[in-house]
């Protein structure tokens, strides 16, 4: 009787697991297609500093109108406030939907976000809306840090 009650628990408990997996698995999946749909209506939009629409936007209006989009969170207008959002991520830890940020000049900063195997979404000056990738040797070069933001509420 023992080794079938053990038995039982550890049907239930295994069972239990793979909902929960499944439940993760299934809003990581929405995220993405969320990101992916938003990169799909963004891609090519031209670069404005100060822009935040289609006419024109900058990195971090685009990563405001992302994170307000996707997430549901109202982060600050430029790079160096969102810079002090969040916790600081280890580079190799890194998940989607997290900031990335980069020096890209003596007073100027760039931001991104993250997006999956290396990639990240972002608005270049020369190209406007655009994914790159972090493995870039100019990326590298300029990495300063990634942050995750999360909706507290």
């Amino acid at each position: 009787m023992k080794k079938i009650c053990i038995i039982f628990l550890l049907f239930l408990v295994s069972c239990t697991n793979i909902q929960k997996k499944s439940e993760r698995t299934g809003v990581h999946e929405n995220q993405s297609r969320n990101i992916s749909n938003f990169y799909e209506e963004w891609n090519g939009v031209p670069y404005k500093y100060g822009g935040i629409d289609k006419n024109g936007i900058d990195c971090s209006g685009l990563v405001k109108n992302l994170y307000s989009e996707i997430y549901k969170i109202d982060l600050p207008r430029n790079t160096i406030s969102q810079m002090n959002n969040g916790q600081r991520v280890n580079y190799f830890e890194r998940a989607q939907g997290d900031l990335v940020f980069f020096k890209t000049g003596a007073n100027t900063y760039h931001v991104g976000v993250y997006y999956e195997n290396d990639n990240f979404i972002h608005a270049s000056t020369t190209k406007g809306v655009m994914m790159s990738n972090l493995n870039e040797s100019y990326w590298l070069n300029n990495f300063i840090e990634i942050r995750r933001v999360v909706n507290e509420k």
